[in-house]
């Protein structure tokens, strides 16, 4: 195992992998191997997410706190119901994203990317302070496993042996997790011996999520850009018609007096189009996955910041595949553009880059 420091796995997590041999990790994502069956017309399978935090927050001011502080409607939220929302600071800038979901009355779960769990838990104390919620991390408490498809997600909520500890969060057709306790894990896995499934890893599963153009702030990123630059108004992700929450006003401006001058896009790098020189295969990989990390500058020819990365995966065959948010006035020049890197002795690394729009309509504003 070579997770990145900046994603180390917890004991939970290198104990599951272990008894895993279908499935390896590579550059902090888990990748299926030789040995995962994959049948070409089977569309079942599910993927360990362990890049992914959980948040609970709850008590008696919970719903109006998070309505005061979210960019979703949470009044609007049913028990049961989950939806995509940011939680931004009062510049209108996410310092995180997530999926969020009603537990229970005035009980809610925000799935976020586990860079970002300590600093959301810090963000939201700093409001929380005059309201009766409790702000809790149950990251370490609970593994989280995305699902396709729904139907899949119905066959394993129906087994006997986890029905009370499980919990499901899903966006119509974009995506679908389970949560479970982590004592629970081998109740999970007796209920898809079960079912017809294959096993894919975290790396896979990150890029089906990003080929539907849904993207989640890291650590590095947090703070950068606001909720439309991540197209967060094309997912239901923000509500336009809620009233005042932190970062509001800039957000509203945005849709209504100005125009979204930039947008999250996808994109693709191989590393045959990356210059090796002197470095091992292995080493070329690792430059590269720093090429593509979360924060990496995009540059188009002229040596102009055209935007940045939001996510990727990078694969140990050396394909990289993300989003990036980027400027739509390059774009519109149709330039090329390229992911930008310094190492540590100062130099700069390069890489083209091909672009594909998201899955769904962008609005002009």
């Amino acid at each position: 195992m070579n997770p990145t420091a900046d994603a180390p796995l917890d004991s939970f997590w290198q104990q599951f992998y272990e008894h895993r041999p279908e499935l390896e990790i590579f550059n902090a994502h888990s990748f299926a191997t030789a040995l995962a069956t994959i049948e070409p017309d089977n569309h079942q399978h599910i993927a360990p997410l362990h890049q992914l935090g959980l948040l609970c927050i709850s008590g008696d001011d919970a719903t109006t706190f998070l309505q005061g502080q979210l960019s979703a409607d949470v009044n609007a939220l049913a028990v049961g119901q989950t939806t995509m929302a940011a939680h931004c600071d009062a510049k209108g800038r996410m310092h995180t994203n997530f999926l969020l979901h009603k537990v229970a009355e005035q009980h809610y779960w925000l799935q976020l990317h586990n860079s970002t769990a300590e600093l959301e838990c810090t963000a939201l104390a700093k409001y929380a302070v005059f309201s009766k919620v409790v702000i809790k991390n149950l990251s370490t408490q609970y593994a989280c496993f995305g699902l396709e498809s729904l139907a899949l997600a119905k066959d394993i909520l129906a087994h006997e042996a986890i029905q009370t500890g499980i919990t499901k969060l899903a966006v119509e057709d974009l995506l679908t997790c389970i949560w479970i306790p982590r004592d629970k894990l081998d109740n999970l896995l007796e209920a898809l011996e079960q079912t017809h499934t294959h096993w894919l890893g975290s790396g896979n599963w990150q890029k089906i999520i990003m080929q539907r153009g849904i993207g989640f702030i890291e650590h590095s990123i947090s703070g950068e850009f606001i909720p439309q630059m991540l197209n967060l108004d094309c997912i239901h992700g923000i509500s336009f018609t809620k009233g005042c929450y932190t970062g509001q006003e800039i957000i509203a401006r945005m849709k209504y007096r100005g125009s979204v001058k930039r947008r999250c896009w996808g994109f693709s790098a191989e590393l045959s189009s990356f210059e090796i020189t002197q470095l091992t295969r292995i080493e070329a990989i690792d430059q590269f996955a720093r090429c593509a990390a979360a924060g990496a500058e995009i540059r188009n020819s002229n040596d102009q910041v055209a935007g940045q990365v939001v996510n990727s995966v990078v694969n140990s065959l050396g394909a990289a595949h993300g989003l990036v948010v980027i400027k739509l006035s390059m774009m519109e020049a149709e330039a090329p553009l390229h992911l930008c890197w310094t190492d540590t002795q100062g130099n700069k690394l390069t890489i083209p880059i091909t672009l594909t729009p998201p899955p769904y309509a962008i609005p002009n504003n």
